[in-house]
């Protein structure tokens, strides 16, 4: 049914299969204005997991419009939708959609009231580009105008119509929420665990099989989980590190003369010792992160496996036989 639909290809292709079958994914994929948001989210964030952001955030626009059609039943879509007055019916349809109640004055999804304007805002600066580039003068303008509107009346009042509340809720749960601080004993226990799984791990790759497959993965898990207890960082951010950028960092601490002998003796003994990489982080903001010596080692050993098969001619061993890829281009490969 859709397969005909005028839409970015790469949406089609990479978002529309990942989106739920159901009434709210088929009317985003209707949806012109909601698809023109996703195809240009997509393109201003071009990371993998960011599919699933994409299909996320037109499946939010398209509940927003099914509860405006319940409002207001001549629309006919979301560009038709956009017009001054409309705000109202917008702002019913948005406490609707965040399960507003009346009687507790509380929003059950404080979250998706206060994050749809954005997505409000963006969708009518790209129905005002869609506007210019077809239509007549008179016709141009009036709409033109009308979204204009829109956008003021959203910056204008949507803060003390919905944002406000929301905000004071989204406060206050988190506020109540208990969180769970482990015991610096729990740490230890935990890193000595992993130290212990990853020393045997690598004892059976370097000195009695390089093919083991559950060996590979085991001592590729404890890695990952020593530098995330290391560095404190999102998991997400650190399972996207490159191979590329592991590789080709390099530490260079004498670089800067005078740098280096400003310091202790004390962190001249880190800097030597550890790794640091900046990878992306939140916002694309970079975030450094270390590698221990320990840590280096066995993800040398793990790159040495990984990639036997390119030194084997044959290619009757490494990771052709232990199954493990080495055309992978992130660094924690385990397929």
């Amino acid at each position: 049914m859709l397969r005909n639909l005028n839409v970015d290809k790469k949406l089609k292709e990479e978002v529309f299969c990942k989106m739920r079958p159901d009434r709210v994914s088929l009317e985003a994929k209707k949806d012109s204005l909601i698809c023109a948001f996703g195809a240009q989210y997509l393109r201003i964030h071009r990371e993998k997991h960011f599919i699933n952001v994409t299909s996320r955030k037109m499946r939010e626009l398209a509940k927003l419009f099914i509860e405006l059609k319940k409002l207001k039943p001549g629309l006919k879509d979301l560009m038709d939708a956009l017009k001054p007055q409309n705000y109202d019916i917008i702002i019913t349809a948005t406490k609707k959609v965040a399960s507003y109640d009346d009687k507790l004055d509380r929003y059950g999804a404080p979250t998706y009231a206060m994050n749809i304007s954005t997505s409000l805002k963006q969708c009518c600066n790209i129905a005002i580009m869609n506007i210019l580039k077809s239509g007549s003068r008179v016709q141009t303008a009036t709409m033109q105008a009308d979204v204009k509107t829109l956008i003021q009346l959203i910056e204008a009042n949507w803060k003390f119509d919905v944002s406000s509340q929301a905000c004071s809720d989204l406060n206050l749960k988190k506020w109540n929420k208990v969180t769970m601080v482990p015991l610096a004993s729990d740490l230890k226990l935990l890193k000595d665990h992993l130290c212990e799984k990853a020393k045997t791990a690598a004892s059976k790759l370097s000195l009695v099989d390089s093919t083991d497959v559950e060996a590979y993965i085991t001592l590729t898990e404890t890695v990952y989980c020593r530098v995330i207890l290391l560095n404190r960082r999102r998991p997400g951010e650190l399972q996207r590190l490159l191979l590329s950028t592991y590789q080709e960092c390099r530490n260079e601490n004498n670089a800067y003369e005078e740098f280096y002998r400003a310091i202790s003796a004390t962190e001249k003994l880190l800097i030597n010792s550890f790794k640091r990489i900046v990878i992306r982080g939140k916002r694309g903001r970079g975030v450094p992160v270390l590698f221990t010596e320990d840590t280096q080692r066995d993800i040398d050993l793990l790159q040495y496996v990984r990639h036997a098969e390119d030194r084997n001619s044959t290619g009757s061993a490494g990771c052709q036989s232990c199954a493990v890829s080495g055309q992978s281009k992130y660094l924690w490969n385990t397929q």
